[in-house]
């Protein structure tokens, strides 16, 4: 029975640490490939998108284990040594752990989203038809390939005004753009490569 025991603690610890670890790592490689998208930095830029995917499976993993056992609440003063440790146990298990890291989550969804949602405007389509074979951005990038995921600006139907990163085979860049629909097509007001 003890043994039985034994191996049910070694097993949840087993599994805190497991969907804690990928819970910050999908955190930290979030982070990582937002800032490397933010500067078209190819390397970093993959964080991005395997950072969410890292912290949803450690939220899987996380969540029956919570539902089994729950964390103490600091009033369960006598789970604890002392009044000083329940506090330091419910900041740290709760507020520290938990609290910001669905807060980072919630950015994640934002990031990701708003990315999306402006991707798949008609303006942010022709932004991409304009640069993709100019000269410039070739003799930056190489041939173009792809955007990143971090998408800025604002689009309508007749005006576009967003900035974003462009992937090439060689690297990649910040692009801006300002186009504005004119009889019905598409013009570049303003175009700069950072």
């Amino acid at each position: 029975m003890d043994l039985i025991l034994r191996g049910e603690i070694n097993n949840y610890m087993n599994l805190k640490t497991t969907y804690k670890t990928l819970i910050w790592i999908g955190i930290i490689l979030f982070i990582a490939g937002v800032v490397g998208d933010g500067n078209s930095i190819v390397y970093l830029r993959q964080g991005a998108v395997l950072g969410p995917i890292l912290f949803v499976i450690g939220t899987i993993i996380w969540i029956p284990i919570r539902i089994k056992k729950p964390i103490l609440h600091a009033f369960n003063s006598d789970q604890y040594k002392s009044s000083a440790d329940a506090l330091f146990a419910f900041i740290i298990n709760n507020f520290t752990q938990e609290f910001w890291a669905f807060c980072i989550a919630f950015g994640m969804l934002l990031v990701i989203g708003g990315g999306y949602s402006m991707k798949s405007s008609p303006g942010f389509q022709a932004a991409i038809d304009k640069i993709q074979y100019d000269e410039e951005l070739i003799k930056r990038i190489g041939e173009f390939r792809e955007t990143g995921s971090l998408v800025g600006g604002s689009t309508s139907p007749t005006e576009v005004k967003i900035d974003f990163s462009a992937y090439g085979t060689r690297e990649g860049a910040r692009v801006n753009i300002e186009l504005k629909k004119e009889d019905g097509e598409w013009k570049i007001i303003d175009l700069k490569y950072d």
